[in-house]
C-alpha cells in the first residue's frame, strides 16, 4: 500500500504504508494497493483538525457538508420544531439538525441559544447529532422562548421536500400510492417525477389512492427523500355546513353556538345576523353569540379554498 497526505495522487513511488501514522494537521490521505503490475483505484479520506474552542451554527454545519466526532454546536435562536421522546429536530437559519437519543432536555416549540458539544454526522444533506459521553450537557444552553404543544412543520410541495433534509415538513392534499410494500407520494416536475417515500406508511394505515395531509420527518435519503410519518389525516376535499345551536324560542335571551363540521386546525367559521349570506369577509365565530331579539343566524365553514353550504337558524 502506498499513500500521500498532500492531496497528490499516490503511485508506487509514494510513501510505503508500514503501519499507523499520526496526523497533527488537517490532511487528505490517498492510498492505493499494488500487486506486481496490478494497481487498485485510489482510496481517499479527509481528516479535519478541529479547534476545540471553535463553534458552528446549524447553517455552518450544513454548508460544511462534513461529519465531526466532536463539535461545539452554537444555537443563536434555534427552535425545537418537533420532539419525540429523546429525539429532536432543531431548526435555525432555514436548516435542520436532528438530535438523536439525547440526554438534553429540550422542549417542543422552545427556542434556545448557547453551545453544546455533540458528535455531528452529515449524510446526503441530513445533519444528525449525538451525545458524547462526558462532554454533552446543557450547561451552556439558555431557554429563549417558552415551549408550545404544537409541532412546527414547513408546508411544502413534494418537489420542494428535497430542499428540507432532516426537517419536519407538511405535505397537504397528497394522494398516496401503495405499491406492494412501498408507500409514497409523487409530483410531476417537467419530464421527471419527484417522490417522497414513507418508512411507516403501513403502520399508519395509509390507503392507496386516498388523499392525506401528511406531517413527516424527512430523516433519510436513499435515491429519494424518505420520511417517517408523524401525523396523517385524511385531506379535506368537502365541508358540510356547520351546526347552529341555541333556543329557537326564548323569552329574554339565548346564547347561540356554531360548531365546525370537522375538528381540523385551519377551519374557520363565518356568520351573519342580518339575514345576508356569510362570506369570508363576515364576522369570524370565536365564542357563543348572545341574542336578545328575534334573529336569523347564518354560518359557513371554510378551509383554505373549500367552503361549506350555508347553515341557517332563526
Amino acid at each position: 500500500i502506498y499513500y500521500t497526505t498532500n492531496d497528490d495522487e499516490p503511485t508506487t513511488s509514494s510513501t510505503l504504508y508500514t503501519g499507523p501514522f499520526t496526523l497533527t494537521e488537517t490532511a487528505t490521505v490517498k492510498a492505493i494497493a499494488a500487486y506486481k503490475n496490478i494497481v487498485s483505484p485510489v482510496a481517499t479520506c479527509n481528516f479535519v483538525k478541529i479547534d476545540a474552542n471553535m463553534s458552528k451554527t446549524i447553517a455552518d454545519l450544513a454548508a460544511d457538508k462534513t461529519s465531526y466526532d466532536l463539535m461545539k454546536v452554537r444555537f443563536d435562536n434555534a427552535q425545537v420544531v418537533y420532539a419525540d421522546g429523546k429525539n429532536f429536530i432543531l431548526r435555525e437559519g432555514g436548516k435542520a439538525l436532528d438530535v438523536m437519543n439525547s440526554s438534553l432536555n429540550l422542549q417542543q416549540g422552545a427556542c434556545y441559544k448557547g453551545t453544546v458539544k455533540l458528535k455531528v454526522t452529515y449524510d446526503n444533506g441530513i445533519l444528525k447529532a449525538y451525545d458524547i459521553a462526558g462532554k454533552t450537557d446543557a450547561t451552556d444552553i439558555t431557554l429563549v422562548s417558552q415551549p408550545t404543544t404544537k409541532a412546527n412543520p414547513i408546508v411544502c410541495t413534494v418537489a420542494e421536500a428535497a430542499q428540507h433534509p432532516g426537517d419536519l415538513i407538511k405535505l397537504e392534499g397528497q394522494a398516496v400510492t401503495v405499491w406492494y410494500s412501498s408507500y409514497y407520494v409523487y409530483q410531476e416536475v417537467g419530464n421527471d417525477d419527484a417522490y417522497v417515500r414513507f418508512s411507516n406508511g403501513k403502520e399508519k394505515g395509509l390507503q392507496n389512492g386516498k388523499q392525506y395531509d401528511l406531517t413527516v420527518w424527512y430523516d433519510e435519503y436513499n435515491g429519494d427523500p424518505w420520511a417517517t410519518i408523524v401525523v396523517a389525516t385524511p385531506a379535506i376535499t368537502h365541508l358540510d355546513a356547520p351546526t347552529i345551536s341555541g333556543d329557537a324560542l326564548f323569552v329574554e335571551s339565548t346564547d347561540v353556538t356554531i360548531t365546525s363540521p370537522v375538528e381540523v386546525d385551519g377551519v374557520a367559521i363565518y356568520y351573519t345576523l342580518d339575514d345576508s349570506d356569510p362570506t369570508t369577509d363576515s364576522q369570524t365565530y370565536n365564542a357563543p353569540i348572545p341574542l336578545t331579539e328575534t334573529t336569523t343566524v347564518k354560518a359557513i365553514a371554510v378551509y383554505k379554498s373549500i367552503k361549506s353550504d350555508v347553515a341557517t337558524m332563526t
